[in-house]
């Protein structure tokens, strides 16, 4: 399984809550929808339904994820369902003050080792994307 993390980034908002934010989509969602447009068309295009979230990217097409692990208040982890290759999204948060959080966003896949050279590089940037979005979800 390849990881890759995006950089770590401090969001002003307590460990509980945030993780309250995102271990819920429907919580998510609502947040999202106040983010600025500029802020949105960075990350791409995403939406949530029936209590998945959904990206849609112009070399694979949709993906759903669904949350697959709550550790409170340090982690939650998304799961892409019916992917050819295991996928999964995962923030983890650390508590650094009682009124801020480290955010860190990673994406673990199984990816073939020739495959690797030719996709790594793309996961690293979706990896560094979904944890801007993250802490513009929670700013």
């Amino acid at each position: 399984m390849s990881k890759y993390s995006g950089k770590p980034s401090i969001v002003n908002r307590s460990n509980s809550e945030l993780y309250s934010k995102l271990s819920n989509i429907d919580a998510m969602r609502e947040r999202f929808d106040q983010i600025p447009e500029e802020v949105k068309a960075k990350a791409g295009q995403l939406r949530f339904e029936d209590e998945r979230l959904i990206i849609v990217t112009p070399q694979v097409g949709e993906i759903a994820f669904a949350i697959k692990e709550r550790k409170e208040p340090e982690r939650v982890v998304y799961s892409a369902e019916k992917s050819p290759i295991p996928l999964d999204l995962v923030v983890d948060l650390k508590e650094v003050t009682a009124d801020s959080t480290q955010v860190t966003a990673s994406i673990e896949v199984d990816l073939p080792m020739m495959l690797r050279p030719l996709v790594g590089p793309q996961m690293q940037m979706a990896a560094d994307k979904l944890g801007e979005l993250i802490s513009q979800l929670n700013a």
